[in-house]
């Protein structure tokens, strides 16, 4: 019964995998006192602004599609779409629209 057969799971892109820190971003993005983001196997992302009292954490799940990161926060659907690339240092620039980020991997 192929009903019952188990569905492949897309495969993960390795070089998002772990934990990144912001360490340069266009002025007109709000990082308050800086961000993380953690990338994990099962396709979730954990993007934490940090901010003076209180963190801002926002658990999202990720794929990649092409030079695009894919990101939803399934308690607020909606698909949002990042070009990236990665700079001759190893790190992840993200894109937004023109606004970009560098993250190094911790």
């Amino acid at each position: 019964m192929p009903f019952f057969k188990r569905k492949e799971t897309s495969t993960v892109d390795e070089r998002f995998l772990g934990t990144w820190r912001l360490v340069k971003s266009d002025g007109s993005i709000d990082v308050g006192n800086g961000v993380t983001m953690t990338f994990s196997r099962d396709g979730k992302l954990v993007y934490v602004i940090h901010r003076e009292r209180t963190d801002e954490i926002m658990n999202l799940v990720f794929t990649v599609d092409g030079d695009c990161l894919v990101t939803n926060q399934p308690s607020r659907p909606q698909t949002e779409r990042t070009e990236f690339g990665f700079d001759a240092d190893g790190h992840l620039v993200l894109d937004y629209g023109g606004a970009k980020t560098s993250f190094a991997r911790v």
